[in-house]
């Protein structure tokens, strides 16, 4: 490792210059000549995320040694005449072309993938929506269109997005978002489905009850994934058949068959489709709870008893827990940007930096042989940002491994707890500040 910020390193392992610049070139773009290749600005939009620092915040951060390394090209970076105005990069921001940040997105994912796989099972991925309500503007209103009530509209946009997260490691694949109103609405189901191209082959994909419909399953084993979804009661009774008794654990084989509704809304399907899966029952007891809860599975393609699979699915938590980490701890629930191409971009490369701090974690994790899913996100995060500083100061390589020992040691001295889904009475309030209407 370089003597450099330990993210900034990994990012250049992972997805070199050189690499970039041939893609950029494969793809059919023009320029990237300057100084602000897609290298350099696909990195200062991650690091704006990892920071929560603005463009001008982030700007300024350019040395003109770090420009080298991403523009050797450029003129400006060998002679070291930056501008110190933000200006070019908030234009290279807005030019940047989002089938260059999807390939850099797709690039991550699979490297930091091949070197932070455990060998804890076999691999599947978490699938899950919500909704991201950005700062409005006309342009993103016109694409984004705002939710409204009997009342009135709102005044921001709402899209919804979908994400799909290794159950074992955390890392994320490229998500996938639409409207969530107006005439281009779209459904979480059919976001899902354009996840599929992105899964590693012979993945096993996992779902609650919103993905739990015939089409979707269809879709997913004809692209050789196993998948579990979870039922809805009707649904489950539907299937299950006259007389069952859901009442009951049990774990049988049934054929689904395609419903005429199911015809009516997918003219891909053929009348008579059919998957062939098993339908389990099971009633589990939370942790922390005292009520007992009948989960109902369809399952295809997989081997294990339904027991282990149960146990499976209740993992299914942790992607809760991702999408706060993702709306939250790195503020993709209120991005500014106000252009629709602009607020891609931040999407995709938001989740890119997520997955490089998450790399950092099941690293943590490896050394001490225990789940990634126990090390702390936002502790992770804070240990890279601490540390920054002092790999820029360290001389040797030996100063730089050491500092990076210490780092991930102490990123993992704080453990995550079991979470419940119950929560003691709340104690403290918080206060709300009251504005004034807006006056046109």
């Amino acid at each position: 490792m370089e003597s450099t910020d330990a993210i900034l390193a990994r990012y250049l392992e992972v997805v070199p210059t050189d690499w970039v610049s041939s893609k950029r070139l494969e793809l059919g773009l023009s320029g990237g000549g300057g100084l602000f290749t897609p290298a350099l600005t696909c990195w200062l939009m991650i690091r704006q995320r990892l920071e929560g620092s603005s463009v001008e915040g982030a700007w300024l951060t350019v040395s003109p040694e770090l420009a080298v390394r991403f523009s050797p090209a450029s003129k400006r970076a060998s002679t070291g005449t930056l501008s110190p105005w933000h200006g070019g990069y908030d234009h290279a921001r807005r030019s940047l072309p989002l089938k260059m940040v999807e390939a850099v997105a797709d690039r991550l994912f699979v490297e930091l993938s091949l070197a932070s796989s455990p060998s804890t099972g076999p691999s599947a991925f978490i699938l899950d929506g919500t909704s991201l309500s950005p700062d409005g503007s006309a342009a993103l209103r016109e694409v984004y269109p705002p939710g409204r009530n009997q009342h009135k509209t709102s005044h921001f946009p709402v899209l919804k997005m979908v994400v799909a997260h290794d159950l074992w490691t955390g890392l994320a694949l490229r998500p996938s978002w639409g409207p969530m109103y107006g005439d281009d609405a779209t459904s979480e189901q059919a976001l899902a489905f354009t996840v599929s191209s992105r899964l590693p082959e012979h993945a096993m994909v996992m779902g609650d009850r919103n993905f739990g419909v015939f089409w979707l399953a269809h879709a997913f084993l004809q692209d050789g994934h196993p998948c579990l979804f979870r039922l809805t009661d009707a649904r489950a009774k539907a299937l299950a058949g006259k007389g069952a008794d859901l009442s009951l654990d049990q774990d049988r084989e049934l054929v689904w068959r395609a419903s005429r509704d199911d015809l009516r809304k997918h003219p891909e399907l053929v009348p008579g489709e059919q998957i062939r899966g098993r339908l389990i029952v099971r009633h589990v007891q939370p942790p922390g709870t005292s009520r007992v809860v009948r989960l109902v599975f369809f399952a295809s393609g997989l081997e294990q008893d339904a027991d282990q699979l149960a146990q499976l699915y209740a993992r299914r938590w942790n992607i809760e827990t991702d999408l706060r980490t993702l709306k939250k701890t790195l503020n993709l629930a209120r991005l500014s940007s106000r252009l629709p191409e602009v607020l891609a971009n931040e999407l995709v490369l938001g989740v890119c930096a997520y997955n490089l701090v998450r790399a950092f974690g099941t690293i943590a994790a490896q050394r001490l042989g225990i789940s990634p899913r126990v090390i702390s996100f936002s502790r992770m995060a804070a240990c890279l940002k601490a540390y920054a500083p002092r790999f820029l100061n360290a001389q040797a390589d030996t100063q730089i491994q050491s500092l990076l020992d210490e780092m991930l040691q102490r990123a993992a001295a704080r453990k995550l707890k079991p979470r419940t889904r119950e929560h003691p009475p709340r104690e403290t309030y918080r206060r709300h500040q009251k504005f004034p209407p807006r006056k046109n």
